[in-house]
């Protein structure tokens, strides 16, 4: 009996070194707070994880930047420090990883897919990049489309050819200044946190650089207008270290496929978060002024023709190339 106990005790104790040596917890560093829809679909896609790797793979998820900023980040992900993430990609590393900002890269909701889809050429070309910077790519959770807020209405938003008559601030990027000055807007650069105050004291009449939800969350008290060009994506990628990838061995595979599935859950995501938001300005009384399909193609063609081509040289012909084809223009 003695000699039994004594075996059943080595056999449980073998089972739980066995079964705590295959069982993996990584650390997943997310960039927005509990309640965003974003990390909820972070939720969702750590129990799927659990589920399919039959427990062998757990994700430890640290919401709202816990782990860092998206620079930090990106350096521990390349280093293996942390194992995953939700981060945005900075272009410190390489010019490239900002190129997801190019003006018009989609011009609705409709092109999204197109472009940030896991198997497009877009997203096939970042891959490329971060496989460089030992990286794995699960792909682009896209938050939302980007619009313009003023307590100026300016003269007909869709049509490049007229001076709006709205100082608008613009983010210190080349890209939104471009697209801004070839819209007729008059522009200039504020800090974030001033923007408030600067469009309260008169400073700036409106400012470009923010999704519908930042426009109504923050700046509904002072402004009257928000123009929903969707010129540029907000959006960041789902990103694991390629130590980790390899050391994970058929487990890999099954989590970069759940991951790709969030990415693309994403899209309808953003969709209806923006949609939701506008509603909500509305409904606080600012005019949502939207493009008709002939406007907002108007616009995207205008800045594919005029602007593209001043972008090349920083983020290479190679990603506009690949662009057009996932919009079906090449």
């Amino acid at each position: 009996m003695k000699r039994f106990v004594n075996a059943l005790i080595a056999t449980l104790i073998i089972g739980f070194f066995v079964s705590s040596a295959w069982a993996q917890t990584l650390n997943f560093a997310g960039h927005y707070p509990e309640e965003h829809p974003s990390t909820k679909l972070l939720r969702k896609a750590a129990a799927e994880v659990e589920k399919q790797t039959e427990g062998r793979v757990k994700l430890k998820i640290f919401p709202a930047d816990q782990l860092g900023d998206y620079t930090l980040l990106f350096q521990d992900i390349m280093r293996g420090s942390v194992d995953m993430g939700q981060v945005n990609l900075p272009s410190e590393y390489d010019i490239r990883l900002e190129s997801y900002s190019i003006p018009y890269i989609v011009k609705d909701y409709a092109d999204i897919p197109k472009v940030f889809a896991y198997d497009s050429n877009f997203s096939q070309i970042n891959k490329k990049i971060l496989a460089e910077k030992n990286i794995e790519f699960f792909g682009f959770n896209v938050i939302g489309l980007i619009g313009l807020g003023s307590k100026i209405e300016p003269k007909e938003p869709f049509n490049p050819s007229v001076k709006k008559e709205v100082l608008i601030r613009v983010p210190p990027l080349k890209v939104y200044q471009l697209t801004a000055k070839s819209m007729n807007y008059r522009t200039t650069t504020v800090n974030w946190a001033d923007i408030y105050s600067a469009m309260q004291t008169g400073v700036v009449d409106g400012w470009i650089g923010g999704t519908p939800d930042v426009n109504y969350l923050t700046f509904k008290d002072v402004q009257k207008y928000y123009i929903a060009y969707n010129n540029f994506v907000e959006c960041n990628a789902f990103l694991m270290g390629k130590d980790v990838y390899a050391r994970l061995g058929d487990d890999g595979p099954i989590i970069r496929d759940i991951f790709k599935a969030t990415a693309a859950a994403s899209f309808q995501m953003a969709q209806d978060q923006d949609n939701f938001y506008m509603k909500k300005m509305e409904e606080a009384g600012l005019k949502v002024i939207r493009p008709s399909a002939d406007q907002a193609k108007t616009l995207s063609d205008y800045i594919h023709k005029n602007i593209w081509p001043k972008l090349y040289e920083l983020y290479g012909k190679e990603i506009f190339d690949g662009l057009l084809k996932d919009l079906g223009e090449k």
